[in-house]
């Protein structure tokens, strides 16, 4: 009697194998065809757990290949759900890559954020809030290694009515480690407008405070350039700082020393090397600045004031208050 042949199992392996396959495939697009739904939804939730506020997001498209990508536009997040008020963000585009792992892990990982054209409205201290119910936020955890924007204009509201909002333009704006609850590292270069001058600076940002914006903390050194003095009535020349500052948006502390091998006052005499060295408290919400004191060196006198810097209410202006010393002048 003959043994009966084996057949192969092989076909039958491959026919498995080939029926996992085509599953496989028709689940994933299935779930792609409503993956750039999905993700916009878990970015604006995010979004909204992280600044306790309301998002609007206009348009958001995820790539596949070579790498998994979204890039979207139109983001803007309202302080409080506040329709009275700018937008406290506004991005006209970003973009990020995600990756594989990105998704899997746990916290969410991204290596890196680029937006373009980015506007921030900080609005007054103290902003009368509509009443929300207080209940236990449960701020995202998710960790970017790098956020870079080209373009950024930072908006303080003042807190006092007809003042007029400081506006700083930042560009090359970097900021690196940022997560949930943590403050993280930043480097950027603005442009003062009054005397114009090129202000490079680094420091620690945060951690964000969603319902008080002026109270985040925030602290760092900077550098001050080729400011021209000459635009001020009276005097001229070109100046130069360097300093540290430290505490909350709303209440700054700041020291450092300007050089101004240049001085000048305006047809009088010939210019003069003039050095101070400052310590002052300026409110970042309305460029209010008090001093304590200033010490300037104009060759070898000595002047020291004291005093403050303020806006003006009723004018378009500052009042300007100082205790001035000078010895041996």
């Amino acid at each position: 009697m003959e043994s009966t042949r084996r057949r192969p199992k092989w076909p039958y392996v491959l026919g498995i194998f080939a029926g996992v396959l085509a599953g496989l495939i028709l689940f994933v697009f299935f779930k792609m065809r409503n993956i750039d739904d999905q993700t916009r939804a878990w970015v604006v939730r995010e979004l909204q757990q992280r600044f306790n506020s309301e998002v609007e997001l206009e348009r958001l498209h995820v790539n596949l290949l070579p790498d998994m990508s979204v890039a979207g536009e139109g983001l803007s997040l309202r302080y409080h759900n506040r329709s009275d008020l700018p937008p406290m963000f506004r991005a006209q585009k970003f973009s990020f890559n995600l990756g594989v792992m990105g998704i899997l892990r746990a916290p969410r990982h991204i290596a890196g954020v680029y937006v373009e054209n980015m506007v921030i409205t900080i609005p007054p201290r103290g902003e009368k809030k509509p009443p929300q119910e207080k209940k236990p936020r449960k701020v995202p955890n998710v960790i970017i290694d790098e956020i870079v924007v080209n373009d950024t204009d930072l908006i303080m509201i003042p807190r006092k009515e007809g003042k007029e909002p400081l506006d700083f333009d930042i560009h090359d704006l970097v900021l690196k480690s940022v997560g949930a609850d943590k403050p993280f590292d930043f480097h950027g270069n603005l442009t003062n407008a009054k005397p114009v001058g090129e202000i490079a600076t680094k420091g620690q940002f945060g951690p964000w405070d969603a319902d008080e914006p002026g109270d985040t903390p925030v602290s760092g050194a900077y550098q001050f350039t080729n400011a021209d003095l000459g635009p001020f009535p009276g005097i001229a020349g070109i100046l130069s700082s360097t300093g540290k500052y430290g505490g909350q948006l709303n209440e700054i502390q700041v020291e450092g020393e300007t050089d101004t091998p240049d001085f000048s006052l305006d047809k009088v005499g010939k210019p003069v090397p003039l050095h101070t060295e400052y310590s002052a408290t300026v409110n970042g919400t309305d460029g209010d600045t008090y001093l304590h004191p200033v010490r300037a060196t104009l060759v070898k006198s000595l002047i020291v004031a004291n005093g403050s810097v303020v806006n003006s209410k009723e004018k378009n202006g500052h009042y300007i208050r100082l205790d001035v010393v000078s010895q041996k002048a």
